[in-house]
């Protein structure tokens, strides 16, 4: 799920330096390792990632199979029949003018409206609850069999029946009072989602996640991050609040940054940022990636540009395809890339 995106096993790599950028002047932050920006965290205008709306069903277009959605903005929501719960026909479970409770899964860009789902996901610190969709998931990156084991006999013990939950990785090692709290504090959010759902006129907001700065600590402040800096002195010590509340105070340095440019152009998220709209991607080695997105699925070409530093024709197409796998696999993130994903690699001649 990408809810559960941290890595906590990072800190296993000891040449990883990895550090924080919260510019609450910008509404950006950024996570960076070993100096370049791995993630991106943006909280700028009216619709925002993981916004839920009461929305009315506008049009439902089987020819497309998907439906546009009025969630009050000046575009309509885009709404994919696979995003829609439930068996059979798109026509069977929408029909138009219905209310329905959705969340935006990727935020509006140029003359295109937010994509939207009706599985709605609600991360929290150490799980994500999954209100419709029943069953318990485990991150991956919690290895060790027992202690998986014990995390989904604590999950399984407390939490309602009918609803899914999934732990994440940073719930390894958390005691079973914590991991409870944190699901209370979830379903007390669903509730309240559900109460004002009830009560309100389509279309309105219904929730909207925590500022800037509480999201970033809450989905990438993991045991590598070295360092967190911000750009206010009420950021440094709401950061530091938060650290030491959650225990993590002891292992994370807090700087405020004084000087005269901006926090992002002083550190080069920036530069970045600007990277991330390109079409052209250029990899260290010379070589280089074309990346196309349209609503139905995103191209990515590799080229070999100028990287000449093999001996042979295979190595360098070995090595440069090796090379565009991570950096794919960086701006996949940067960008928010989800759904279909076609790479066309080079020819490899074995």
């Amino acid at each position: 799920m990408a809810n559960d995106r941290n890595n906590k096993n990072g800190h296993q790599n000891g040449n990883v330096e990895k550090k924080i950028i919260i510019a609450e002047r910008d509404n950006i932050s950024a996570v960076m390792e070993n100096g370049k920006v791995t993630d991106f965290f943006i909280s700028r205008g009216d619709v925002i990632l993981g916004d839920v709306y009461l929305a009315t069903v506008d049009n439902i277009l089987p020819s497309i199979d998907a439906a546009f959605v009025n969630v009050g903005s000046d575009k309509m929501g885009f709404l994919h029949a696979q995003d829609v719960m439930g068996k059979g026909a798109l026509k069977d479970k929408l029909s138009p003018k219905q209310k329905l409770i959705v969340q935006v899964v990727k935020e509006p860009t140029g003359h295109k409206g937010p994509r939207v789902t009706t599985e709605i996901s609600l991360p929290g610190r150490f799980l994500v609850l999954m209100p419709n969709e029943p069953g318990i998931s485990i991150s991956k990156k919690i290895e060790n069999s027992k202690e998986r084991a014990r995390l989904k006999s604590v999950v399984s013990l407390i939490k309602p029946v009918g609803v899914g939950v999934i732990i994440r990785t940073e719930a390894e090692g958390q005691s079973e009072a914590d991991i409870q709290e944190d699901l209370e504090i979830l379903l007390e959010k669903w509730n309240n989602i559900i109460t004002a759902a009830e009560t309100m006129t389509p279309p309105n907001l219904l929730y909207r996640d925590q500022d800037l700065l509480y999201r970033t600590i809450r989905e990438a402040c993991t045991e590598d991050v070295k360092e967190i800096v911000v750009d206010t002195a009420f950021a440094l010590q709401r950061v530091q609040n938060i650290l030491q509340n959650w225990h993590m105070n002891k292992n994370v340095q807090v700087t405020l940054y004084k000087g005269t440019e901006p926090l992002l152009v002083a550190t080069d998220v920036h530069k970045e940022i600007k990277a991330a709209l390109n079409v052209k991607v250029n990899m260290p080695s010379g070589g280089y990636l074309f990346i196309q997105t349209t609503e139905a699925l995103t191209v990515i070409d590799v080229n070999s540009g100028k990287f000449t530093s093999s001996s042979t024709q295979d190595e360098t197409i070995l090595k440069t395809n090796i090379e565009a796998v991570h950096e794919i696999a960086r701006q996949l993130r940067l960008r928010n890339i989800g759904g279909m994903i076609i790479v066309d690699f080079f020819f490899i001649i074995l």
